[in-house]
């Protein structure tokens, strides 16, 4: 996983603007032709990305780190899979997504477990749409670290990722309007942590 391409043959690794997809289809696909420099080059745009997403989940870098071993072996495996249905980006972070529900459920962490798997808690409604508020009370970072991971892996995707309500729904695989709904639960809670002057303990341990 550490092996680099280089040179403007599309293998460098780095993001390009709107070009991020394009590019990262391409190595998917010589993924699927078992091609090791596209894979270095997928591994080395995700994977700081995957790292920060876990990391709202778990404190242990030894963990991370195995998880991401496992999570890009699945990626590698499930390259000739990709069908261009959703961004390469949403379908990278489901795996990653499944592979951590996975490890949640192996070491019995059923509380986190159940807040990241719960559906439909919030029906949709006539909230506005928050995505495209900024966060001026504090930094994303902040933000993070005063909420529960369910919240926080909420935060992390629209404001770290980037991610629209709609590609984040078909991410958890929950309606777009409890997307909306979540997020605005999230910020209350962030604002009620401030207003304590405290942040929540309930990182995995």
């Amino acid at each position: 996983m550490n092996e680099r391409g280089g040179g403007g043959d599309g293998f460098s690794g780095k993001r390009v603007g709107e070009n991020a997809d394009t590019l990262a289809e391409q190595w998917l696909k010589a993924m699927a032709m078992g091609d090791q420099r596209a894979f270095a080059a997928l591994y080395q745009e995700f994977a700081p990305r995957l790292y920060g997403y876990l990391r709202v989940q778990i404190n242990h870098d030894a963990d991370i780190q195995d998880l991401m071993q496992d999570i890009f072996v699945a990626i590698w495996k499930s390259s000739a899979r990709y069908n261009g249905e959703a961004k390469v980006a949403t379908w990278i972070f489901a795996i990653a997504r499944h592979k951590l529900l996975d490890w949640l459920r192996s070491r019995r962490r059923y509380s986190q477990l159940e807040s990241l798997e719960e559906i439909g808690e919030f029906r949709s409604g006539s909230e506005p749409d928050i995505a495209d508020q900024v966060v001026t009370e504090l930094s994303v970072a902040d933000a993070l670290a005063a909420l529960p991971p369910h919240h926080a892996e909420l935060f992390y995707l629209v404001f770290v990722e980037g991610m629209s309500y709609k590609e984040i729904s078909v991410l958890l695989g929950i309606p777009e309007g409890t997307v909306k709904s979540r997020m605005h639960q999230a910020k209350g809670r962030m604002r009620q942590q401030l207003r304590k002057g405290g942040t929540d303990d309930e990182r995995t341990v």
